[in-house]
């Protein structure tokens, strides 16, 4: 029994939120270390920190904010609460921001906690009491803790009978399921080992508990009952199943296994196909949040739809990377997640070709002989016929015989079912492996006569028709291809039979005896020219392309950093085929295999659709039969409240929008004698703005999306419906960088720039139709950096992290031998100032560290920052402030607007943040750079003059242009008229050419 009143005094002490927050930290850590150790092994508890539980947190809310639902509506579950950390890091990030009092009170009537153990809810009780009085100035009524917070759920493992307590047992007066849950459930295998303990009675005990649950799993779950059961597997196939609503977020801190390993299949199947995994935090092993000896993952599930792109960050190092699952998928790894490179997939494709070990009969693929526990017996230190091999007695080709020092008895052999192999030479390895070693794969030619113990594998082969002995397979298993085939496939320290089982066998290369032969040499002579002869030989038999130099390895080329040059490509339309296009790229010196030949397919692909007068990009978006209900009586200019209450009473969304009000452009329809409201990631989804087509009853097209968003119609969007969602709703429309541009030009006189954060390329494309010549894109996302390369061919194009320094020296040293001018982009700015700590101290903030290093380290005459509107009202303004100074420091003269789309011509209501920064030594103040705007009366700049021409032509992937009498604003788009002209036209029907811009801030 713990001093809870100890714990009381802590938290009572508290005079500050600092002094709470580290009262939280210390309880959560002393309780769990005070806990019998027999009972938190048997109750499967492992200790969250706080400072994981913040960063788990902080992305959920990010992710709730951007999908622009009312948090304070959604009802929140943390099913293992624990003391709370969880709830206590979701709070704290709420805190900031700065809900008011009912909407705070609304947030905390709808979270929901549940523990099986009674001292931990005490203790959280007493902190949330506190919590909230120095959080949110509120004291919560005792009623509230009866409803709020259960004691148990699903299974209790200390009941002997192993009852399933059921969800709606717990939580059924809620007579509704939950929309957020977060939790770190417990992680217990639940299969009892006798030589574990120490009392007979105990193990009979939790034998009849562990079958009880194994036997209610196996007839009512569906996921969680593959290979050994485990507490955790049961609480994420409930939690998905029965506690969440159809169209909730799940986040959820589990071991890492659930991304790779064989027996979570069914379950990790579940998550991405029948969900959507949205992101993973990585926590590495022994990281001092979490006390599992093991590496854990923090996944976020989205239950609305099906997995696409699932973004990585490390909440250690924060690298981040991503997984392209939709590709992924197709390479049939049993639903396994990895994150590959474009080139790595190219490999892997390749692979994927040849025929696996388990698929191959005359290879046979076992674990050692001999139980190094349960054949002890066997085991002799007096020199017999038989050697016994360990696990470590393995390296490299090679058997270490000097550490040999056991044998094993003849009497062996006659209880063994595998004498057949000890009689014969095999291959063997080791069968633990460091996950962080580089040389994983470690095979050995193993004579007979010798007997392997359980910590090693082996491989035998049989005669066979392609020429394949056991030398060429032993040059093959150990060759840098395949230990970095396995190596993305393997998440543990373990080697296992089923992985082995995966690895591809070139079987009818000609190369199969030169690669026999060579390993043969090896053996004799352990030459260092013969191994790197050997890896050349196996990366020929695969089909794979060797490095220039026979003294390279394959994983040269194949190593994990995300930056790449897309190099430039100067073409046109007469490229017709991909034939036409390699002859174009051979003619320029340039070689297919430095770009993706996806890019090189689609480069064709948009111009053989421009040559077929196809409308590019004009596909629209699935609804449901609830959503058609909703919008087909919404009038142009309306939205929700034009929605019936029957239609609304189907909808839990719709019902709280009644109650509580929401914005007016939720379920809108676009009018089309106005501009549209701000194009965002979200205008597949009728109920997240005013998406809703003027006339059709259906969400407005891609293209009538980049038309609002000014993108010319040539302009060629590629990726899956995430990616094109993001690209364009993300973009800088392009008719207001060109005036940007063009000013800037006129008083400066620079035509050299580069684009960080170009995304799909709204700025560039700005830029260039102003007269710039772009010298590099760059972007961390691959599905814009390929529709940047396409619509850009003539442009180098580096898809990579800014944070790598070898990406950010790249980019500066090409931008000074390019004489760079200008560098325009916007980096996300997503930290919150903490007490005592600045906006660019936060790691969060890295990316506009790196904006900066790059701007100070290039000095260019010109630089253009762009960003969200809402950047004015992080921390009342400071961080907005805190960043002109960090650009100030840097020796640049800084003026920041905030301009407004529709005062630029461009048929969207859409405000930015623009600062441009002229370097000190310029004598041109920077607010002169920016354009006048020319604003248009509704009818002159109206969604209608931008997609109305599109009305009746059917949305496919085929459709075509019909002659029809188009808007100067289309004209432009349609390159008829230049921008310049387009303008001058608009210039002429301006109601007001008085400047009506904001300043913000001038130099």
């Amino acid at each position: 029994m713990q001093d809870i009143e100890q714990y009381e005094l802590l938290i009572n002490s508290a005079q500050t939120k600092e002094q709470l927050w580290n009262a939280i930290a210390k309880i959560s850590i002393n309780y769990q270390q005070g806990l019998n150790t027999l009972y938190r092994r048997n109750s499967g508890i492992f200790y969250t920190g706080l400072d994981l539980a913040d960063f788990i947190c902080h992305t959920l809310i990010e992710y709730i904010l951007h999908s622009e639902k009312d948090i304070q509506s959604l009802k929140f579950l943390e099913p293992c609460v624990g003391i709370g950390n969880f709830v206590f890091a979701y709070l704290k990030n709420i805190e900031k921001l700065n809900l008011d009092a009912t909407k705070i009170n609304q947030l905390l009537e709808n979270i929901y906690v549940c523990d099986i153990d009674n001292d931990a809810l005490h203790i959280y009780k007493c902190i949330l009491h506190k919590f909230t009085q120095l959080f949110f100035n509120m004291t919560l009524p005792i009623a509230y803790w009866n409803k709020h917070i259960q004691n148990k759920l699903s299974f209790d493992i200390s009941d002997t009978n192993g009852v399933y307590t059921s969800f709606e047992e717990t939580f059924g007066y809620l007579n509704t399921k939950f929309d957020i849950i977060i939790t770190n459930p417990p992680y217990k295998n639940l299969k009892a080992n006798e030589n574990t303990y120490s009392n007979k009675d105990e193990f009979e005990k939790d034998k009849q508990t562990y079958k009880a649950i194994s036997d209610h799993v196996k007839k009512y779950f569906d996921y969680a009952n593959e290979g050994v059961l485990n507490l955790y597997k049961i609480f994420v196939e409930d939690i998905l199943c029965n506690y969440s609503k159809d169209n909730a977020l799940v986040s959820l801190l589990i071991p890492n296994t659930i991304l790779t390993d064989k027996t979570c299949n069914k379950l990790r199947n579940l998550i991405l196909s029948k969900n959507e995994l949205v992101s993973i935090i990585e926590v590495n092993e022994n990281n001092k949040n979490i006390d599992a000896q093991q590496s854990m993952v923090s996944i976020l599930v989205n239950k609305s739809y099906q997995t696409s792109i699932i973004n990585i960050e490390n909440f250690e190092t924060h690298e981040r990377k991503q997984i392209n699952y939709t590709k992924l998928s197709n390479l049939s790894m049993n639903n396994t997640l990895y994150a590959f490179s474009d080139s790595e997939l190219q490999i892997l494709n390749i692979l994927n070709t040849f025929p696996k070990i388990k698929d191959i009969d005359f290879i046979i693929n076992r674990r050692g002989e001999l139980d190094l526990t349960a054949n002890k017996k066997y085991i002799s230190n007096t020199e017999t016929s038989y050697t016994l091999l360990r696990g470590r007695n393995v390296t490299l080709y090679d058997i270490r015989k000097e550490v040999i020092s056991e044998y094993v008895k003849p009497e062996f052999l006659e209880i063994t079912n595998k004498r057949q192999f000890v009689e014969k030479d095999r291959i063997i390895c080791q069968q633990i492996s460091n996950i962080n070693c580089e040389k994983r794969l470690k095979f050995a030619l193993c004579p007979s006569n010798h007997i392997l113990g359980n910590s090693c594998n082996f491989i035998a082969i049989e005669d066979n028709k392609y020429g394949l002995d056991i030398h060429a397979l032993l040059g093959i298993l150990n060759s840098n291809l395949l230990n970095w085939y396995f190596k993305l496939i393997s998440s543990n320290n373990h080697i296992n039979n089923y992985e082995l089982d995966e690895l591809p066998i070139p079987l009818f290369s000609s190369n199969l005896h030169k690669i026999s032969d060579c390993v043969q040499k090896y053996l004799l002579h352990k030459s260092p020219e013969t191994l790197l002869n050997i890896d050349y030989l196996v990366n020929e038999a695969y089909g794979i392309k060797n490095t220039d130099s026979r003294n390279k390895k394959i994983t040269n080329s194949m190593d994990n950093d995300l930056s790449y040059i897309i190099p430039s490509i100067r073409t046109n339309t007469n490229i017709r085929n991909i034939d036409n296009l390699k002859d174009y790229l051979v003619h320029n010196n340039i070689q297919l295999t430095n770009i993706d030949l996806n890019l090189a397919e689609k480069i064709v692909e948009k111009y053989h659709k421009l040559n077929n007068n196809n409308v590019l990009n004009h596909t629209t978006f699935k609804l449901s039969d609830l959503d058609m209900e909703m919008i087909v009586n919404i009038p142009q200019g309306g939205n929700w409240q034009n929605i019936s209450d029957d239609v609304i009473e189907k909808s839990e969304r719709l019902k709280k929008i009644k109650q509580t009000g929401g914005r007016t452009t939720l379920y809108g329809r676009l009018d089309y004698k106005k501009p549209s409201y701000t194009i965002t990631t979200y205008f597949n989804r009728p109920g997240n703005g005013t998406y809703v087509h003027p006339i059709h009853n259906r969400v407005i097209s891609v293209r009538e999306a980049a038309r609002l968003q000014s993108f010319c119609d040539d302009y060629y969007f590629v990726g899956n419906k995430s990616d094109i969602l993001k690209q364009v709703g993300n973009a800088v429309p392009p008719l207001l960088a060109f005036q940007i541009a063009r000013r800037i030009k006129e008083k400066i006189g620079i035509n050299r720039s580069i684009d960080l954060f170009c995304g799909a390329g709204g700025m560039t494309q700005g830029f260039k139709h102003a007269g710039y010549e772009t010298i590099l894109g760059i972007d961390f996302d691959k599905s814009a950096c390929q529709t940047y390369k396409i619509n850009n061919p003539e442009i180098n194009t580096i898809c990579g992290d800014l944070t790598d320094n070898t990406t950010k020296e790249l980019i500066i040293n090409i931008a000074k031998r390019e004489k760079v001018e200008l560098i325009c982009g916007g980096p996300p700015c997503q930290g919150f100032s903490l007490a005592g700590k600045r906006f660019i101290d936060d790691p969060r903030n890295q990316l506009f560290k790196e904006y900066l290093y790059i701007v100070d380290n290039i000095k260019p005459k010109v630089f253009v920052f762009e960003n969200v509107e809402g950047l004015l009202t992080f921390q009342q303004g400071k961080i907005y402030k805190e960043i002109l100074q960090e650009f100030s420091k840097i020796g640049y003269n800084i003026s920041a607007r905030m301009l407004k789309a529709s005062d630029f011509c461009v048929p969207q209501k859409r405000k930015r943040i623009i600062i441009i920064g002229i370097r000190e030594d310029i004598f041109i103040r920077p607010n002169e750079c920016y354009p006048s705007s020319i604003v248009l009366d509704d009818y002159n700049n109206s969604t209608e003059n931008a997609i109305s021409d599109l009305e009746k032509i059917e949305c496919s992937d085929t459709a075509k242009y019909t002659e029809i009498r188009i808007s100067p604003y289309v004209q432009m788009l349609k390159k008829e008229i230049t921008f310049d002209e387009f303008l001058t036209k608009m210039k002429q029907l301006s109601i007001n050419k008085e400047e009506t811009q904001l300043s913000l801030f001038a130099a």
